[in-house]
């Protein structure tokens, strides 16, 4: 696998990420929304586009549409808005997926999986027929902490079965699945039909019980933690997935790093983890 970077760091750019991207050897990056709006207010998007290939850069994804399930009118609206953005940048950028997140809301505990599931699959499909114009694909990403609605590999992997759409697949983010059961499920990978995983999300836990687990509080560096990264790897590969190894780092941990350390320490672990896979 190569290496991709996901843009974490609240207070960095995208100019300076993919400048930091280039030095440190990653093949290619997912670009937080934020940023590439904030980017396209003094530059085009031909300009990012030029930028990305004068720095050896694939763009991956771009991260993400959040809370498409059991809308209000209104918050579809404002889904529907951002998507549409991400679909058009994905055409201007050649950009290849949108990563989309189901509903935090702890209020959904009480629906069913076949609620969850009948709504995701209705949302997916409409958002499939709005991408298919623009060449953009969807990576739907299960979060396993117990506040999200699509929480599992197997879960999400009967939704995608359900959907059945050529340009609608799945994000696996090691942490997020972590959340779940300490990825105790993860030969369910098996389950995913071939070629619907689009995205890897790298990273690792630390050592707390997974009752007490946030998606976004107790991530670390490939390799300081407690996931089994290797075996997740080598599933992801024997489920047939050649894409990159793309380091997502959501911690407060991080928020005062100096961005060219972090993304230097990114790389360089991340490396080590592929590197093992041989040994």
């Amino acid at each position: 696998m190569k290496i991709c970077y996901n843009e974490t760091l609240n207070y960095s750019s995208l100019i300076k990420d993919i400048e930091l991207c280039k030095k440190y050897g990653y093949s290619s990056i997912e670009i937080r929304i934020e940023y590439l709006q904030e980017y396209l207010e003094t530059h085009t998007s031909a300009e990012l586009k030029s930028l990305l290939t004068k720095n050896d850069l694939q763009p991956l994804a771009l991260n993400s549409v959040d809370n498409i399930n059991f809308c209000t009118q209104e918050q579809w609206n404002a889904i529907l808005k951002r998507f549409l953005f991400a679909c058009k940048m994905c055409r201007e950028l050649d950009n290849p997926y949108i990563v989309v997140v189901p509903t935090e809301d702890e209020r959904l505990l009480k629906k069913t999986f076949s609620e969850i599931s009948a709504d995701s699959v209705k949302v997916l499909r409409e958002l499939s027929d709005i991408a298919a114009p623009y060449g953009a694909k969807l990576a739907f990403e299960p979060i396993g902490n117990r506040r999200w609605c699509v929480r599992t590999i197997h879960e999400a992997a009967e939704i995608i079965k359900a959907v059945n759409r050529d340009n609608v697949g799945l994000t696996l983010d090691a942490m997020n699945l972590f959340c779940y059961d300490r990825l105790e499920d993860m030969d369910t990978l098996r389950e995913i039909p071939e070629g619907k995983i689009y995205v890897f999300h790298i990273n690792d836990a630390m050592d707390v019980p997974v009752e007490q687990m946030e998606p976004e509080q107790h991530r670390l560096y490939p390799g300081d933690g407690v996931i089994p990264l290797k075996k997740f790897c080598r599933l992801l590969q024997e489920a047939g997935y050649t894409g990159p190894a793309s380091v997502e780092l959501f911690n407060p941990i991080f928020e005062n790093a100096d961005p060219e350390t972090f993304i230097r320490e990114g790389y360089l672990k991340t490396k080590a983890i592929l590197e093992s896979l041989d040994s």
